[in-house]
């Protein structure tokens, strides 16, 4: 598993989330749920054991107890009552409002950063979709913290973001949603469980990085 990183460098930002969206808890699974695991690009059906924090220990379908193995909640997907991925009634476009670079933080402007980089994507060339839509079923921000450096053995001065400019404000969300993208009238969805990290970048916009 590997984290990585996308900046997104967007000069405005906007508020609300889509009105379509369930009720799903994606960070509190219990013993027993059943979900499919994406286990080197492929999804495999899974009984979740236990859970600790981000990491859920599951057990595959047909395979032994040796085989069990702690995984990442972003290579996790949820199940429908008949054993299919969970799927939302899809809303496209933009969420209404608009905000500046300098808008203060709140949920809605960094759910409109995330649309809006998904939605460079949509220009109907290249196998891309026409447009895009989130819907998103579970938000969590977590305590904002300033992006001090430490000296690090063998490393020296590091930050605790390395992607952002040292003594910003790094504003950590936890998120659910769901990408709905529209090829010429075939629609598609899937599910990402992500890590976010917004901030201030050094041109003093608004920017937004995918830890996971």
């Amino acid at each position: 598993m590997k984290a990585f990183i996308l900046f997104l460098a967007l000069g405005m930002a906007a508020a609300a989330s889509h009105a379509h969206q369930t009720k799903a808890t994606p960070l509190q699974n219990p013993a027993g749920k059943r979900v499919e695991v994406n286990d080197g690009g492929h999804w495999y059906k899974a009984t979740i054991l236990e859970q600790k924090g981000d990491l859920s220990k599951v057990h595959y379908d047909g395979y032994g107890s040796a085989d069990d193995k702690w995984v990442h909640r972003s290579y996790i997907r949820d199940l429908d009552k008949s054993g299919a991925a969970t799927t939302v009634a899809c809303a496209f476009g933009p969420p209404p409002g608009t905000f500046s670079a300098a808008s203060a933080p709140s949920d809605a402007l960094f759910k409109r950063e995330v649309y809006d980089w998904y939605s460079q994507l949509a220009t109907g060339t290249s196998g891309r979709p026409n447009r895009v839509g989130l819907v998103f079923t579970y938000f969590s921000r977590g305590t904002a913290y300033k992006n001090t450096a430490a000296n690090v053995p063998g490393r020296g001065a590091t930050r605790r973001h390395s992607g952002a400019p040292a003594n910003t404000t790094i504003y950590p969300v936890k998120m659910t949603y769901y990408v709905c993208e529209d090829y010429k009238g075939q629609v598609a969805q899937k599910q990402v469980n992500s890590d976010f990290s917004f901030f201030i970048n050094q041109a003093g916009e608004w920017t937004c990085s995918k830890d996971n």
